[in-house]
């Protein structure tokens, strides 16, 4: 009977989801820095901030390009 509630208790606590929140300590940042930066774009899930990024594209291993430089533009 207690090798079954282990096994539970197991299951539940490696199938509990993560936590949703996201908080960001701006101790770590230079004083001169914190009030430049803006990571309010950061708390939401998949979002990818507004800039310069340079990309490689490829599908099945192949490459088909390299080093394009992108903008990504905030909505």
């Amino acid at each position: 009977m207690n090798i079954y509630r282990l096994s539970f208790v197991s299951c539940l606590v490696v199938a509990m989801p993560c936590a949703l929140a996201v908080e960001f300590n701006l101790n770590v940042l230079d004083k001169s820095m914190r009030d430049r930066i803006d990571i309010s774009l950061l708390k939401e899930k998949g979002v990818i901030a507004p800039g310069e990024y340079f990309v490689s594209v490829a599908v099945n291993n192949n490459q088909i390009s390299n080093g394009q430089k992108i903008k990504l533009a905030q909505k």
